[in-house]
């Protein structure tokens, strides 16, 4: 279910001060801030990423998922906020090794990239992982954010998919 940032209360000479005005102004806005909207999901199942080729990643077991902006089904690359505001996105790739590749990490929003939120690296004979972070602001019913991940071994390789250092997607309601 959608929600919205309650307002600050405003007052004004004559106002009485009843229980209605109270919970209205007072306590949904301490509510709210008690308990923002937060995701955290992760990928559990590896994936294959062709060469030179960026791939949304599925994010298919979450772990926090505060409002119900993501399912683990339908689009499972996708957040989408239900809450409108700015948020802090922070997306980490993680990739099975292979010793002749550049790989790279990047946040996209409504299939677009996010400018200034990439991450690349060298080659790594095991695992690899980066992570790429930004703050956007989405409007709370259609923008959604995904992490988007790429490799240039001139092959297929996988992502990786092992206890600690899973392709990972954490989205942080900041303000509104």
């Amino acid at each position: 279910m959608a929600r919205t940032v309650p307002s600050p209360p405003t007052e004004a000479p004559g106002n009485y001060w009843t229980s209605a005005l109270f919970n209205a102004q007072v306590r949904d806005l301490n509510n709210f801030t008690l308990a923002v909207p937060v995701f955290r999901g992760y990928q559990a199942s590896s994936q294959s990423a062709a060469n030179a080729t960026w791939i949304s990643v599925a994010i298919d077991t979450e772990t926090l998922d505060s409002d119900g902006g993501h399912s683990t089904v339908t689009n499972n690359s996708r957040y989408t906020p239900t809450v409108p505001g700015t948020y802090l996105v922070i997306g980490t790739a993680a990739f099975a090794g292979s010793a002749t590749t550049q790989r790279a990490a990047r946040l996209g929003m409504n299939g677009s990239t996010i400018i200034g939120a990439a991450v690349a690296g060298g080659s790594g004979s095991s695992w690899w992982c980066a992570t790429a972070m930004d703050l956007v602001v989405c409007n709370g019913t259609t923008d959604y954010v995904e992490l988007q991940a790429r490799q240039d071994s001139g092959g297929t390789i996988t992502t990786y998919t092992g206890t600690d250092f899973n392709s990972a997607l954490r989205v942080f309601w900041v303000s509104r």
